[in-house]
């Protein structure tokens, strides 16, 4: 297909010894939330393969899996579920298996992540990888799995784990934005890890003081997120506003170091404050999220809060649901920086054929006009998005709005 990579842009393999009772199931819950199958989250543009490593392809006990075929994604990430039984199969029979995946890794410059998430404090370490830091999620209070009679169930820890995935996802993706831009710059081959200093990714938390329910959920996100090392730091008004210093100045700040969940319920939409906050958010394009609480309704919907994912929640959402909501941001933040390493190529093409470009890691709306029209910026020829594209009822608004601009999904490029 026109303008998209021969590989996929990001793959998880998922690896862990048949003996891991929980295995299977931790493999189904990561593949449904970063390989949605149904029709609404297809919308949002994130798909990564999902593929499993576990049992030998003969089916024979005790031989090691099939080798993980790296070359077939631009980044990867191996999500291994650490186990005694894995790490003395590694140094055993699985040691082929991890010997080639440690090798192939190491030759391709850096462009995958081998992620341990130690289930019990004999499964911390890889021979292979001795020296790499891994999860221990055995001492997290949060349960990977919870029994439910003889059966096991997904508990809270495992999307904390599917969070600290994305997040070691979104850290890749960044290295290696910035790795490019060293050798751009400064023909610096030899930009590596110890180089790069991520900045931790704050979620920014918008709502209304006017709405208890609004009030309530951000303050309970703020509090598990502090509460809880998911990786992700928080901003929220009434904690991280400084007295005596213009605080439109300190949400603009705010909003530009990650992402932006709007906590929408009733008077949302009609608070100044709030509608400053969604327009900035767009303004600076940074991935947006909404939660949507409303109870009676609104006298006006803000238009702006719309043309991005949203989940509905209750009232009062539980701990399983506020959790689910904290991963929908992480992997929009996520969706955001996969796009855009993907359109790269396509972009570049564009950019050689003296075309003006203006990538959006969301659809077009008429919001972004304004940007385009600013006299001291530049209006772009081409606007590249992700897919599908848009209807053409809605490709004629915006083509009517914005003549010499042409709108193409990636696919189209």
């Amino acid at each position: 297909m026109a303008g998209r990579m021969d590989r996929h842009p990001l793959t998880l393999t998922i690896v862990w010894h048949p003996s891991c009772q929980g295995g299977a199931i931790a493999a189904e819950a990561l593949a449904e939330w970063f390989e949605p199958l149904n029709a609404s989250n297809l919308m949002t543009g994130l798909r990564i393969p999902v593929r499993i490593r576990s049992e030998s392809e003969s089916g024979k006990a005790g031989e090691a899996p099939l080798a993980i075929q790296l070359d077939e994604a631009d980044v990867n990430l191996v999500l291994v579920l650490g186990t005694g039984d894995l790490m003395e199969a590694a140094g055993g029979p699985w040691k082929g298996f991890f010997d080639r995946l440690t090798g192939d890794m190491a030759a391709r410059g850096q462009s995958d992540t081998l992620l341990v998430a130690a289930f019990d404090k004999q499964g911390l370490a890889l021979p292979q990888a001795p020296n790499l830091q891994a999860q221990r999620t055995y001492e997290w209070s949060e349960e990977i799995f919870i029994r439910d009679g003889t059966n096991l169930k997904i508990g809270p820890g495992l999307v904390r784990l599917a969070i600290i995935a994305a997040d070691a996802f979104a850290y890749r993706l960044l290295f290696l934005e910035a790795k490019e831009l060293a050798k751009e710059k400064d023909g610096n081959d030899a930009f590596a890890e110890d180089d790069f200093d991520l900045p931790t990714q704050t979620l920014f938390l918008s709502h209304t003081k006017f709405d208890a329910t609004g009030v309530g959920l951000a303050t309970r996100i703020f509090d598990l997120i502090q509460k809880n090392p998911y990786q992700l730091a928080v901003f929220l008004d009434a904690q991280h506003l400084r007295p005596g210093l213009n605080f439109y100045s300190q949400l603009t700040r705010a909003i530009a170091k990650g992402s932006f969940l709007a906590i929408v319920t009733d008077k949302y939409a009609g608070r100044p404050v709030c509608q400053f906050e969604v327009l900035e958010a767009k303004r600076q394009r940074r991935p947006v999220f909404v939660a949507y609480l409303v109870e009676k309704g609104e006298d006006r919907t803000f238009p702006y809060v719309g043309n991005v994912p949203v989940r509905i929640l209750p009232w009062e959402p539980s701990r399983a649901e506020i959790d689910l909501l904290l991963l929908d941001c992480c992997l929009e933040y996520l969706r955001g920086l996969s796009f855009r390493r993907e359109a790269e190529q396509s972009v570049k093409d564009l950019k050689a054929r003296n075309e003006t470009v203006d990538l959006l890691c969301r659809k077009p709306e008429l919001s972004d006009m304004v940007i385009w029209n600013d006299p001291k910026g530049t209006k772009p020829t081409v606007v590249v998005y992700p897919d599908p594209p848009l209807a053409k009822h809605e490709l004629l608004l915006m083509s009517s709005l914005s003549s010499g601009v042409a709108f193409k999904a990636l696919s189209e490029v």
